[in-house]
């Protein structure tokens, strides 16, 4: 699991979530959240490839939330897991069932126009 802090964190509860997609989405920074849940099986495999865009886009935020604890925003989550995109608390895209390219590609074209952190710096 990637390690929470700077810009990664982790949620628990809505007020939690809320609070985070606000604060840390309020001056228009793009805000990334994986939901999952202890349960999915494919979660997991995700997980290493989140942490690594986190490094490469020190710009974003990136927020771990399991659903279970998302009873009112996790009933409209089909798949897990599930990535969306957020700017100023809008939704502007989900994706699911995805690979680590889908995940970069997704992140790479809602980053703002922000120095790109290659993996390997």
């Amino acid at each position: 699991m990637p390690e929470a802090g700077g810009n990664l964190s982790a949620v628990r509860g809505e007020d939690q979530f809320g609070r985070t997609l606000w604060e840390k989405g309020k001056n228009g920074a793009l805000v990334v959240v994986k939901y999952g849940a202890a349960w999915c099986k494919h979660c997991p495999m995700m997980l290493p490839e989140f942490g690594a865009a986190a490094r490469r886009h020190p710009e974003a935020h990136f927020v771990l939330a399991d659903v279970d604890t998302l009873p009112e925003t996790g009933k409209d989550i089909r798949f897990t897991p599930t990535f969306s995109f957020y700017r100023s608390g809008v939704k502007l895209d989900e994706i699911t069932r995805t690979s680590p390219q889908q995940l970069r590609d997704h992140v790479w074209m809602h980053a703002p126009d922000k120095p790109y952190v290659p993996d390997d710096a």
